[in-house]
């Protein structure tokens, strides 16, 4: 694995001043031309979970956020297995 950025989100008011498509349009920023094909957004406090479609769809790259991944973790440990769209392909990969 080659990490490519490791970035702070500190914007002014903090984070829950950054919103889907602020996350979206930075990662975008980031990633284009890099050949990056996953992309980790650690922040718990963001509302970035909003902007995982758009990246899993429309840059082709595989879109993590950290709680994404602790609720499908979680969902899995319960032997639940219920339809979420529009969270990216880690969801529907079950």
């Amino acid at each position: 694995m080659d990490i490519i950025s490791a970035t702070l989100s500190g914007p002014v008011g903090g984070p829950l001043t950054i919103d889907p498509a602020s996350t979206a349009a930075a990662v975008e920023k980031l990633v284009t031309g890099t050949g990056a094909d996953t992309v980790f957004i650690a922040g718990n406090g963001q509302l970035a979970i909003g902007a995982i479609d758009y990246l899993d769809r429309h840059l082709g790259i595989t879109a993590r956020t950290a709680n994404q991944v602790l609720v499908w973790a979680s969902l899995r440990r319960t032997d639940l297995r219920s339809q979420v769209r529009g969270y990216g392909r880690l969801f529907a990969q079950g």
